[in-house]
């Protein structure tokens, strides 16, 4: 048929009037028309449609599939089934990873049935992964197996040869899992592969070494340091400057010295901190993974210098001298935000609750919560919280509070509960419209805990016509789906 299209395609191009047009193929039927013309865009138009119907009979070897193995786990009931339903039909969505975390936290497991399109949620969006894979099962892994968008779930199962075999996301999770049962057979399985594999690739699986990080990796990520890669080089150095005795943290120490003086006053009281910024480092420092130009916006090149060094040398250098708080308040004015930014790096690659504790409260900036409220205590979060819920009661969206107790794990102790409590209700009256409250209410409903429930509940505005009632039912009724989980899933 294909030969036949393209005669009719030589008519076409030379004209009928030159050319005569070739005979039909057996079964194609009868294509005359009015006019050679006609008729060669009829046959043109039916060949097309048949060979885009039409296809290749092959005989086909079904393998013999495993079956998956049993889940000894019990499922969840099915209040459980039908709020896990209206979850994934789209209806209080964003509440999945915690009805996941519980129902991890139970010892159950998933229906069977919904598997599939957890699966393909979990696909697109990765933020759910995590809690997914906490409860992924043997039918999870079996389906794994038959599509292959799925296959992130089978990285835990067979580690190695899904590093061997598996597409990059599959490898990165793969060495990740591997890294968590054995660093170094992991760390040597990424030397087996590392100059087969391309450099974007290399840079995405060298991160995978966080995961039991140690000095044990050194000797590798020394090596690494001389890729050719600019992006390998950059990860390298970001997970040397994690390891507080290494040879390259010993190299930023003595870049870094220099650059903040530091003295004492003759009755070792006064502390004066003076920022001397460099107008140039030495030439080894662009294989440590420090920039030269190109300073983002807003900063010159030498306080990007400056910034990058700092960043990569442990506080406990500056600590010998001074508390942080101290050292700060000794700095000048106008150098103190580019070294407390620089100090919350830092603090980033050499993570440390107390020091986490004393940069935030020191200021606590929108831009350094993401990186220093995952280090606090719960404790910590409780009492940072509070403080400032009381500095200041309006709640906006961007309030730092807020902020602070969705990065971090808080306690939820009776004084932050009260806290809040106080503050939503001195918000509800003063919030001007119903899209100010439900923009911090859709928040609140996620991460309140539903032992507040009672103290919530009296906090609904008095009279029905009221702008902020629709808004503050809804979080109200989703704070309760929040407890009917828990109860469906914990029993309490």
């Amino acid at each position: 048929m294909r030969e036949y299209l393209e005669a009719l395609t030589i008519v076409a191009l030379l004209g009928t009037e030159r050319r005569q047009l070739p005979a039909a193929p057996t079964g194609l039927g009868t294509l005359s028309q009015s006019s050679p013309e006609a008729e060669l865009l009829t046959k043109a138009a039916t060949v097309n449609l048949y060979q885009k119907a039409a296809r290749m009979t092959e005989t086909t070897v079904r393998l013999q599939q495993e079956v998956a193995v049993e889940d000894a786990k019990p499922a969840i009931n099915r209040v459980a089934i039908a709020m896990l339903q209206q979850m994934v039909s789209g209806h209080y969505k964003g509440l999945l990873p915690e009805f996941l975390r519980l129902v991890a936290q139970s010892g159950q497991r998933l229906p069977h049935v919904i598997l599939p399109q957890l699966l393909e949620m979990a696909h697109y969006d990765t933020s759910l992964r995590k809690a997914f894979l906490a409860v992924t099962t043997p039918r999870a892994i079996w389906l794994g197996h038959q599509n292959s968008a799925w296959r992130y779930v089978l990285a835990a199962n067979n580690s190695p040869e899904r590093f061997a075999l598996g597409k990059l996301t599959e490898r990165i999770a793969a060495l990740r899992e591997m890294r968590r049962q054995d660093p170094q057979q992991a760390r040597e399985a990424l030397i087996d592969t590392w100059k087969k594999d391309v450099a974007k690739d290399r840079a995405a699986l060298i991160v995978a070494l966080e995961v039991g990080l140690s000095l044990a990796d050194e000797d590798f990520l020394e090596a690494a340091l001389d890729d050719k890669s600019k992006l390998v080089r950059k990860e390298a150095a970001d997970l040397l400057a994690r390891l507080p005795n290494s040879a390259y943290v010993q190299r930023m120490i003595q870049r870094a010295v220099p650059l903040l003086n530091i003295q004492r006053g003759l009755l070792k009281r006064r502390v004066t901190v003076t920022l001397n910024l460099p107008a140039s480092l030495d030439d080894a420092a662009p294989r440590d993974g420090i920039a030269l130009e190109n300073p983002p916006k807003g900063l010159g090149k030498k306080a990007w210098l400056f910034r990058q060094v700092l960043a990569r040398t442990p506080l406990d250098v500056w600590k010998q001298h001074a508390e942080i708080s101290k050292l700060l308040d000794a700095c000048a004015e106008e150098d103190r935000g580019l070294l407390f930014t620089s100090w919350v790096t830092a603090c980033d690659f050499n993570p440390n609750a107390d020091d986490a504790w004393a940069l935030l409260n020191y200021i606590p900036s929108v831009d350094a919560i993401p990186t220093l409220a995952p280090l606090l205590t719960p404790v910590q979060i409780d009492e940072l919280a509070v403080t400032l819920l009381h500095r200041e009661r309006m709640l906006t969206r961007a309030h730092v509070a807020l902020l602070v107790m969705q990065a971090g794990v808080p306690q939820w102790g009776a004084r932050l509960q009260k806290a809040l409590a106080e503050a939503i209700k001195h918000s509800l009256a003063r919030w001007e419209n119903a899209w100010q409250a439900r923009q911090v209410l859709e928040t609140l409903a996620i991460y309140v805990p539903v032992e507040m429930l009672p103290q919530l509940r009296i906090l609904k505005p008095a009279a029905d016509d009221d702008k902020l009632v629709f808004p503050y039912m809804e979080f109200l009724s989703k704070v309760e789906f929040r407890q009917k989980m828990k109860e469906s899933l914990l029993g309490r």
